[in-house]
């Protein structure tokens, strides 16, 4: 069953405000097994709106509108429903009653504009709201059921979950189905990658739905299928993928890169950071999830004390070890900007990156000069995180981050630069 989703409102075409009700409904949709084929931004114009109402009936059988419903002369959500069905708006009594109480509880007298929010497209089913005054309404058109909502949020999810999805269910002759899905999170592989990898694979599970999302640096692989059908066929399916992926993957069940690495810290293993130049994003991180208290140390250093990076990168982390006493010193020193790569001639993207055990130090060098200086950050502290995980679980380091080769030396090497 295909669904289509609408938003409502200039300032959403705009871009003055961000369309969240988009994305709630398009992940509901998806965790209950209907497909959702397309999302459109309108504006608030009569002639427009009707018109996408008529196209949108024509390809979708369930249409899913937010905004419009208020009670200003821009609201136009129940006029484009009664023009694309050629029919009056009529005043419902009981939207009217509630609207008047609602008014009352708040010890104000309704003002007449609000009186447009008890009109409905004759024929129409009331959906109550009750903690707003917009009254979201449902209209079958044919075999197209459409349903609109107000464009507030929380009263959009509350009509949605309480009203709107008990409907689909009875008036589409349809059940909630339980839908698989399996979440990969990766790092050090681009999203075209990925892409291409999938592509193949896509080909001998073609009853598997593949995608994936890119939230920099990390991208996330996803499939879905109905678990009734295909029960057996996505077990498989996650095999082949994660065999495919299995150098990049860092997490199946959600978690973020940070809270992978903290999960493979034993009780007595402790960390102790030296950064140089510029503070980044890595002692902010920590500070959301040390409940551990991995993090024993965190020192700025202004500047690099001499030319040789590799070298100087290295006896910092060591002197981290040793002045706080820790399992882990690490040191790191990233080119974030052409004016900073210019002081120290570097590239702008360049990380150096150095850690030390009481068995010897491991230095790594990678340049990432994608994006902006945030990104950098976030990209720099999420390759600290990873190659931390990766020794504290005995995972091999990668040879590439995101297509650039990270250089590694150990201990042995370092002692004669």
């Amino acid at each position: 069953m295909q669904v289509e989703i609408v938003s409502v409102g200039h300032e959403l075409v705009k871009g003055t405000i961000l369309d969240t009700n988009s994305k709630y409904l398009a992940e509901e949709c998806e965790q209950i097994g209907l497909l959702v084929t397309r999302h459109t931004c309108i504006g608030d114009n009569l002639d427009d709106f009707s018109q996408l109402l008529k196209e949108a009936s024509l390809r979708s059988q369930i249409i899913l509108i937010s905004g419009g419903l208020g009670p200003t002369p821009d609201d136009l959500a129940r006029e484009s429903a009664a023009k694309f069905m050629k029919v009056d708006l009529i005043l419902y009594e009981e939207a009217l009653e509630q609207l008047q109480f609602m008014f009352k509880k708040m010890g104000k007298s309704m003002p007449d504009a609000n009186r447009k929010q008890a009109y409905f497209p004759d024929g129409a089913i009331m959906l109550d709201n009750p903690i707003g005054t917009a009254a979201g309404f449902h209209v079958i058109v044919k075999k197209t059921f459409m349903f609109f909502m107000p464009g507030v949020p929380r009263e959009m999810k509350l009509i949605f979950k309480n009203q709107i999805l008990p409907k689909i269910f009875t008036l589409c002759d349809c059940k909630p189905k339980q839908l698989e899905v399996a979440i990969y999170k990766t790092f050090g592989i681009s999203e075209a990658v990925i892409g291409k990898k999938l592509q193949s694979i896509q080909s001998d599970f073609p009853q598997i739905q593949m995608g994936t999302r890119f939230n920099a640096p990390i991208v996330e692989l996803r499939l879905y299928a109905q678990a009734k059908d295909n029960s057996s066929l996505f077990s498989l399916t996650k095999s082949v993928v994660e065999t495919a992926f299995n150098d990049w993957i860092y997490s199946t069940d959600g978690k973020e890169m940070l809270a992978a690495m903290m999960e493979a810290f034993d009780h007595k293993s402790k960390l102790a950071i030296f950064e140089v130049d510029r503070g980044g994003l890595i002692p902010l991180l920590l500070s959301f999830d040390n409940d551990k208290e991995v993090l024993k140390g965190y020192e700025l250093i202004p500047t690099l004390p001499n030319a040789n990076i590799a070298r100087c990168i290295s006896d910092l982390a060591k002197k981290a070890r040793e002045k706080f006493s820790v399992t882990y010193g690490i040191a790191i020193f990233g080119i974030y900007n052409e004016e900073q790569a210019k002081s120290y001639n570097q590239i702008a993207g360049q990380v150096h990156i150095a850690f030390s055990t009481i068995e010897g130090c491991d230095y790594f060098s990678c340049n990432l000069p994608y994006g902006t200086e945030e990104y950098k950050r976030m990209a720099f502290a999420t390759l600290v995180f990873d190659l931390i995980r990766r020794r504290m679980k005995g995972i091999p380091y990668l040879k590439e981050i995101l297509g650039k080769q990270l250089i590694q030396a150990q201990d042995h090497f370092l002692k004669i630069l």
